[in-house]
Formats: structure tokens, sequence, C-alpha cells
């Protein structure tokens, strides 16, 4: 069984797939399996279908994965690079549950941070520094003052003298770091006046049942460019349930 994990690579074989290839009952596959799994010869790469991975491919595999974030990382995605384009630049490429499981084991190491969807290697600083260290907290600054109504990314950066492209990683950074709400394409809040609004919200839907657009606009004090993004963000993240022109506090909301 170890031989036909090491000939199938990166790919690992189900227990199904051992069985058929190596003309054994499943029970004689399994028990075999637990062997290889508690001498670390070999990985469980999934659950459903229970499907093994050989402990050397593992290890090389990662090896991989910490090498491309370091290269990447070194060739200007000083922020962490996005885990999804880690993963597509992987032979196979490796699934998704499989891929999540060599990340886990390798930040639980310490060999490798995660913020958010950023993969990022403690090997190299990711403290920002200079210019963007500035940009970043000129940003949360001017986000936290406007509240409810941010301006845009493009019309931030004009104000921050930043490029746009960097002020959206930078703002992508700060969102996985906890500081601002994606609501809407370039539309960035301040994380406090989200969680501010959101109190409000939920406290208006029990003492009366509904709220308007109108009412929600309201007690936003934003335009329609501001107030419609927001209610829509509500829905999204099941706070907020539509009927009609009005909405409602969702069941089992988050």
């Amino acid at each position: 069984m170890e031989a036909a994990l090491r000939l199938a690579g990166f790919t690992g074989l189900s227990e199904s797939e051992l069985a058929q290839r190596l003309g054994l009952a499943p029970r004689q596959v399994t028990r075999a399996a637990e062997a290889l799994l508690a001498a670390g010869r070999a990985r469980l790469a999934a659950k459903a279908p229970r499907t093994l991975l050989h402990a050397e491919s593992a290890l090389r595999l990662e090896a991989r994965l910490l090498a491309r974030v370091e290269v990447a990382q070194r060739g200007g995605a000083v922020l962490g690079v996005p885990a999804e384009s880690v993963r597509q630049g992987l032979p196979g490429p490796p699934p998704r549950r499989l891929f999540e499981r060599l990340v886990a084991r390798l930040v639980a190491a310490g060999r490798l941070r995660r913020e958010g969807d950023l993969l990022a290697s403690p090997a190299i600083p990711t403290a920002l520094q200079g210019a963007e260290a500035e940009w970043a907290k000129g940003a949360r600054a001017a986000l936290a003052q406007a509240g409810l109504r941010p301006p845009r990314t493009a019309e931030l950066a004009r104000a921050l003298g930043c490029p746009p492209q960097r002020l959206e990683d930078l703002l992508c950074r700060l969102e996985a770091e906890g500081h601002l709400v994606r609501v809407q394409g370039d539309l960035f809040f301040d994380r406090g006046a989200i969680d501010a609004l959101r109190g409000r919200l939920l406290a208006h839907l029990e003492a009366h049942g509904r709220i308007s657009t109108q009412e929600f606009k309201a007690m936003t004090g934003a335009t329609r460019k501001h107030a419609i993004p927001l209610a829509e963000y509500f829905d999204q993240t099941r706070v907020t349930l539509r009927v009609g022109d009005a909405r409602i506090a969702r069941k089992g909301r988050r």
C-alpha cells in the first residue's frame, strides 16, 4: 500500500481506489491505512471519501507551497499572497480540502502565517513601512472620520497621494485585520461604524418588526449612494431579509 501511495504522488488515493488496485477487502485497506497513519508514513488528505497521501509527497507539497509564497512575496506581494493563487500554482492543483489541511498544518507549526485570505512566510517581514505605513494609517483615519459616508477607493487614493492599486491592496489587508468592512466593490467602511449601525438596526427591528428603505436611509444619515449598498450588505450577511420595500430581521441571523 505504501508503494502505491508513493506512485500516486500529490493526488493521493482513496481507500476504495487502494482496495481496487491492490485487490484487498475494504477492512484490510482500513487496517493498513490506520497503521501507516499511526506510523507517520501517510497523511489523511480528505475524510469523504477517505483519501491518503504519502508522507513524503505531503512534505514535498508543503515545501512547494512555502516556496511559492516566499517567491511571490519577494517579487512584490509584501502583504501576502491570496491562498487560491497559491493553490492554483501547485501541481494538480491539489483539492481545496487537502490544500487547507496543508495550510493549517504549516500555520500550526509556525512556518506560515494567515491573515484572512492572505498567506505569508514568517521568514519575510510583512510589517508596513515607509509610505505604505503612512497610506494605511491615513486610510484608516479617513474612513473612521467618514463614518457611513466613505469615499470610493479612487477618491481616497487621490486624497492620500497613493497609487489606486496599492491602496486597494492596503485596504484588503486592513479588512483582513478586522479594521474595515468591504460593503460593495470599492466601497470600504470603518468596522466600528458598521458594528454601530448593525446594533441600531437590530434594536429598531426588535422594537418595530420591520424597517422601510426610507427609515433605513434616515438611520444612516447617508444618501442612496451609501444607504442602498449598506442595506444590501445586511441582506447578504443574513442580518435582514428584504420583503417588498421593507426589511425584517432574518431568523437564525449571524
